[in-house]
């Protein structure tokens, strides 16, 4: 083979390995945006040292009754096309249910379609949240027992699976690998008068207006589970943490007009703005930007600028 033809073949390599990333990272974004944060497709986040969270108003008792809080939601299911670049890049499902006495099973899900599917060996990402209701006083609210995210390959299965126990202030957590654990338990002491909502127990505790009642204008720090990270910065590896987001729902007289536009098509009446850490979540514009209807119902999701090449959007089907 000719000098040439080596530089040929070469360069097709680079190329249809940075398209193989470019879809890879598509995938990972649309995981930060469907799944509330994170580069989920591209690595399942390693827990490190429990970051300090900011203390949580008193959570109350488990409730032994019927739950007010989950009858909006029990047997709810929705569905989701997510697109990159035009390109559908996977669907994504949204379900809530009733699994045992003052037990409730929430689980995002999202599977790679067949375009993505072809490139790389990702095909689905899942984050379930096992959850009680507690009650304070006429309050109540959800408060996760288990939250498990899993990442599924064509050859193999991640998961990380962490366990919550209130009475003991412990957090578990232990790392398996096509169902055989490989590391773990890691225990972490939870602090006096702090609850971790993960993902999806925070989902439905905003939808369930648990925070505070959702209004435009609203603007609320929410604790999450503390991740850790280990990014360069300017060359330098920095440990980063976040246990908290930023959660905004702005009024429309701050509404852009692609803003006004987007929401119009979903026929959605709020924009719900997360800020996230864009080092510890891996999304590079620090924000995504989700669409709920007048119940809260999720409408859609949208990353800006989610990497060089554009934006990742989600779509409820109707």
């Amino acid at each position: 083979m000719t000098s040439e033809k080596k530089d040929e073949a070469a360069s097709g390599d680079v190329r249809q390995a940075s398209r193989r990333a470019f879809l890879h990272d598509g995938a990972a974004a649309l995981a930060g945006a469907f799944l509330f944060g994170g580069r989920a497709w591209a690595a399942v986040f390693e827990v490190g040292h429990a970051a300090a969270a900011p203390p949580a108003a008193g959570i109350g008792r488990r409730a032994e009754v019927p739950s007010a809080i989950a009858q909006r939601f029990l047997n709810e299911r929705y569905e989701f096309d997510v697109t990159f670049l035009g390109a559908k890049t996977a669907t994504g499902i949204m379900t809530f249910a009733k699994t045992d006495r003052n037990e409730y099973t929430a689980s995002l899900e999202a599977s790679t379609s067949d375009l993505v599917g072809a490139l790389t060996s990702l095909r689905k990402v899942a984050m379930t949240s096992i959850m009680n209701v507690y009650r304070n006083g006429e309050r109540e609210r959800f408060v996760s027992r288990m939250f498990v995210r899993k990442t599924i390959k064509s050859d193999s299965a991640r998961e990380t699976r962490n366990e919550f126990d209130y009475q003991r202030r412990r957090w578990s957590f232990s790392y398996y690998t096509n169902g055989v654990k490989t590391s773990g338990p890691r225990v972490r002491r939870i602090p006096p008068d702090v609850y971790y909502d993960d993902f999806v127990a925070l989902l439905y505790n905003f939808r369930a207006q648990v925070y505070a009642p959702v209004a435009h204008g609203l603007q609320l720090t929410l604790n999450t589970l503390p991740w850790d990270r280990t990014v360069k910065i300017d060359g330098k590896k920095v440990n980063k943490s976040a246990s908290t987001i930023g959660v905004e729902v702005p009024g429309n007289e701050r509404l852009g007009d692609d803003d006004r536009k987007w929401l119009a098509k979903l026929g959605a009446e709020y924009l719900i703005v997360v800020n996230l850490d864009k080092d510890v979540y891996g999304i590079p514009s620090g924000q995504a930007k989700f669409a709920g209807d007048i119940a809260l119902v999720p409408e859609g999701a949208w990353v800006e600028n989610a990497m060089l090449f554009g934006d990742v959007r989600v779509c409820r089907r109707k």
